[in-house]
């Protein structure tokens, strides 16, 4: 059974350790964003679900050549789902009301009195969306989705094309479905009347005929117009999972959708086609990827925020050589990049025959000179701290000559300087909200122009007294050198199809502010895959 951590703990545990399974994202809500999907559809279901109206015969218990005949016209509604473990199972609860008539006398079924109980499965199924520009869209399943459809843990390729989708939808059609009227108050001892029982029979043959495969709870799609100016993730497989809930504190079960990019990692996933089975268990223990404290997050892959990252500092064309460091066990997330800039400082002005520094000397200092392609920058984004992502570069030690002598005849000096120049900044995310762009994560960089100069220390002798005299010129104590302005507006990371839930248009996905808040419970997280913390959108908004 799998457990529901705390933020912190969910943390703690990803930290340092790969949790995907080669998967590149995953998307998960709770149970209670589930109910509200539900919720929806239920309302542009409602024809199937309202006036539902047949007969049933009931035979004497006694004469089996008599029967009477019972007329129902009844109405289900607000729908509630329970997961009921790994393999799709689930638990689904309508309120039932109506009326029932026999001969001319009628009876109104009293609100809060009976329930109908469907056992049922989740099903992935083949479709499309019947307006892929329209915020409402909707899924209509394929005309081969009985025979095409899929169980949970099993991977599906995504269609490329505009209004090509798949949903994961209730299978009313599965004929192992189970179908009974319960009391809505579950402390009542008395048993149902045995009409009901013919009643939930009748009802099961019409959620069959009329519902079938149209109940869509999840889905994705690749309807949307990404523009340019970012990376988007373009799911090209996917997979969904259930996990139950917790009895012990009530807590909600949790579906996932676990995702494959296109050009991402294929062939790197447990499985790349086919049947599967997909538990989220960062440390020994299966656990529910969506904290306490949230209904739905989003966790990238760290190879796929890598990606970006290094993909995006390179096209700015002052890095290059920009790769993921991979590093087993590592918590957090490093780029590598080499800066392509030389660094280049005359000491001229501070040769020759000085009258201010030192008058009636002759100094000869070495110009500074180092190649910043030599040493890696790193671009890393941070477990801790008040920053997202620090940038860091070290030069490594600087070694400079200068020569000393005075006009007078005195005994030159032979002398060298070390120097340590660093260079560093700092970015942190901020999520893009527009209606264009509804999920879209950028870097804002704050990066200073000036090399911090460090470790500034001097060997020296006077020459033919061979006697040590240690120095730093004035010149090399003061020095400042400047970088050549560098363009840090890099590409955003577009997310929306990953999480658009088969509302085309529509912002989903809630992210939650990115700098984590004081409690550490809500915001982005980097352990080493990127997790996100966030909520469903409220879709009576929608």
């Amino acid at each position: 059974m799998a457990v529901r951590l705390t933020t912190p703990q969910l943390v703690e545990q990803m930290k340092g350790r790969d949790t995907l399974n080669g998967w590149d994202v995953l998307v998960s809500y709770n149970e209670a964003q589930v109910n509200a999907l539900l919720d929806k559809r239920a309302q542009a279901l409602q024809a199937l679900t309202q006036n539902v109206s047949f007969t049933v015969n009931v035979q004497d218990d006694f004469d089996d050549t008599q029967s009477e005949t019972y007329g129902y016209n009844l109405s289900l509604s607000s729908p509630k789902l329970r997961f009921s473990g790994p393999n799709g199972k689930i638990q689904l609860t309508f309120a039932l009301t109506g009326s029932q008539s026999k001969g001319e006398l009628t009876k109104i079924i009293p609100q809060n009195q009976f329930q109908v109980k469907i056992g049922a499965s989740l099903a992935n199924v083949r479709g499309e969306l019947d307006d892929p520009s329209s915020k409402t869209a909707d899924f209509k399943p394929a005309a081969d989705a009985e025979k095409t459809k899929t169980p949970p843990n099993y991977v599906t390729l995504m269609p490329k094309q505009g209004n090509a989708a798949q949903g994961v939808c209730i299978d009313f059609k599965d004929p192992d479905m189970g179908v009974e009227i319960v009391w809505a108050d579950s402390s009542k001892k008395t048993g149902i009347p045995d009409v009901m029982f013919k009643v939930g029979e009748r009802l099961k043959k019409h959620f069959q005929d009329s519902l079938g495969l149209k109940y869509y709870i999840a889905g994705m799609s690749n309807a949307y117009d990404a523009g340019t100016g970012s990376t988007l993730l373009q799911p090209r497989k996917f997979c969904f999972s259930c996990t139950a809930g917790t009895a012990q504190d009530g807590s909600d079960g949790t579906l996932s959708i676990w995702v494959i990019l296109d050009k991402g990692n294929d062939g790197q996933a447990q499985e790349s086609s086919g049947k599967t089975s997909l538990t989220f268990h960062p440390s020994d223990a299966d656990v529910h990827p969506i904290p306490l404290e949230s209904n739905a997050t989003v966790i990238f892959s760290h190879k796929v925020i890598g990606e970006y990252l290094s993909k995006a500092i390179a096209e700015k064309g002052t890095y290059d050589d920009c790769r993921l460091k991979l590093t087993p066990n590592e918590a957090g997330l490093t780029v590598l990049g080499k800066c392509k800039q030389k660094v280049q400082k005359s000491m001229k002005d501070f040769r020759g025959f000085q009258t201010g520094w030192k008058i009636g000397q002759y100094v000869l200092l070495s110009d500074l000179s180092f190649d910043m392609h030599a040493t890696d920058t790193e671009f890393t984004l941070t477990k801790d701290g008040p920053s997202a992502l620090e940038v860091k570069y070290d030069s490594g030690v600087q070694t400079l000559s200068w020569f000393r002598t005075t006009i007078t005849g005195g005994i030159p000096e032979d002398k060298k300087v070390r120097l340590r120049f660093k260079h560093g900044g700092k970015a942190n995310w901020v999520e893009v909200n527009n209606e264009k762009r509804p999920n879209l994560l950028k870097l804002s960089f704050d990066m200073p122009k000036q090399f911090e100069v460090t470790d500034k220390d001097a060997t020296g002798k006077i020459l033919f007294w061979d006697i040590d005299h240690v120095e730093i010129p004035e010149p090399y104590k003061d020095v400042s050198v400047s970088l050549t302005e560098m363009d840090f507006d890099l590409r955003g990371l577009d997310y929306f199809l990953t999480t658009n839930l088969i509302l085309p248009g529509a912002k989903m996905f809630i992210a939650d502010q990115t700098k984590p808040d004081d409690s550490k419970t809500h915001g982005l997280f980097v352990p080493r895959d990127v997790l996100l913390t966030g909520k469903i959108a409220d879709l009576e908004s929608l």
